[in-house]
């Protein structure tokens, strides 16, 4: 098509949408319209005439509706083709074709519906400044990365009483039918708990506190209408548990063999509390990095308002909501419906301004700067080499995520970069 043969009308609307008037030349239309009509021919059987020797007017009149659908099932691609090109759109999805108009004598026209990416120019990116925050570590919260390490190496010893916050205690459980019967598909046995972790449901939990080992207790459960999985929401049910076992936690006390036993490198306390402190300082500074970051990009999406197309949107909802279904979150609701809207805008809007940055400064990441990291990595943690090299693969996701943060922390470089006072 040329632009004789074609005329296009292109109007602007929110969200990325686009609409296209488009006219095609009617002799255009009728050059088509023959060509159709010949194929038609040659294939068309009819009483009285051999394949392929049917008369052009019988075939019109016999197959019209057949060779206009043809007709403008071969023209209307090539002109959205046409117009999108002249025009410089660059679509996203499909197109919705409408108002199809054709009358004799006239141009053939219609409209075309469509999504095009988002039109971007970002302003002043480089050197956002967002104040870079303190960081200090408080005694408390080395005291409970120990803890925590002090429950790893706790040894349980079996006891005769009911069983209270901390210890660790053996069930077998089973739900009841109506009639009060064991469902015997519904059985589980010797099924480890730790009490006052939030392990299992808290109405069970709080039935089987204080159970001696070797006693029973039927335990009613409401289930709250948005439980997954589906089938138990909104139900009440019963079940029957025993306690077999009660094992008491037993602590190892905070010494320098327990630090030893931690890692063979620390010959005291002291080398393994400053080391949690070194360790929980990166993971601020990390932290504060990445709040930071965000920031930055907050600012740079409200200095530089443009538009997302709303399918992208839905598309990056509908991948938000599965993930959280499949970890048995609640997706319903209004305020729920909201976050995910907002926040699935902002993740796009985030990813086209890095984008844009990354193409306006020719930002490239190389394998060899993987390789490097891969080898930074490596030497943190010497004794896991091998497994290093596996799980970094050239190729696989680990790799190609890697490749992405360092091509993002370039990104950020820029954006964070200190200005000349």
């Amino acid at each position: 098509m040329n632009e004789e043969e074609i005329r296009v009308d292109v109007k602007k609307e929110e969200n990325c949408r686009r609409i296209l008037s488009v006219e095609i030349d009617r002799d255009k239309y009728d050059r088509e319209r023959d060509r159709v009509v010949k194929s038609f021919s040659k294939e068309a059987e009819l009483p009285g005439f051999r394949k392929g020797k049917v008369p052009a007017d019988i075939v019109v009149e016999r197959f019209s509706q057949e060779i206009k659908t043809e007709t403008l099932k071969t023209l209307l691609p090539q002109a959205y083709s046409w117009a999108v090109s002249s025009e410089q759109l660059q679509p996203i999805g499909d197109p919705t074709f409408s108002d199809i108009r054709d009358e004799e004598g006239q141009p053939i026209a219609f409209n075309v519906e469509l999504e095009v990416a988002p039109e971007i120019d970002i302003s002043d990116y480089r050197g956002v400044e967002i104040p870079e925050p303190e960081v200090e570590i408080e005694k408390e919260e080395i005291e409970q990365v120990l803890g925590n390490m002090l429950d790893r190496f706790a040894d349980y010893e079996e006891v005769e009483r009911g069983g209270v916050k901390g210890d660790l205690v053996e069930i077998d459980y089973v739900m009841l039918d109506e009639n009060g019967e064991e469902i015997e598909e519904r059985k589980v046995e010797d099924y480890p708990v730790q009490l006052g972790t939030e392990q299992i449901l808290s109405d069970i939990e709080n039935g089987i506190i204080g159970l001696e080992p070797g006693k029973s207790v039927e335990i009613e459960v409401n289930y709250p209408e948005n439980y997954k999985p589906d089938e138990f929401a909104g139900r009440k049910i019963t079940y029957r548990c025993t306690v077999k076992k009660v094992k008491e936690k037993n602590l190892p006390p905070l010494d320098d063999e327990f630090a030893s036993r931690v890692d063979e490198k620390f010959s005291s306390m002291e080398e393994l509390r400053e080391d949690i402190e070194k360790r929980l300082l990166e993971e601020k500074k990390s932290q504060a990095e990445r709040k930071r970051r965000e920031e930055a990009m907050d600012k740079l999406i409200d200095a530089n308002p443009f538009d997302i197309p709303r399918s992208m949107v839905e598309s990056y909802k509908e991948i938000l909501k599965q993930n959280a279904e499949k970890r048995g979150q609640n997706v319903e609701g209004e305020e729920i419906e909201k976050q995910l809207d907002d926040f699935s805008l902002r993740s796009i809007k985030r990813y086209y301004i890095i984008d844009y940055i990354a193409n306006k400064e020719d930002v490239e990441v190389g394998d060899e700067e993987v390789e490097k990291e891969i080898e930074a990595l490596t030497a943190e943690r010497p004794e896991s080499e091998e497994d290093m090299g596996e799980i970094f693969k050239k190729g696989s996701e680990p790799y190609k995520n890697l490749k992405a943060k360092i091509f993002e922390d370039r990104v950020f470089e820029i954006i964070l970069e200190k200005q000349e006072s």
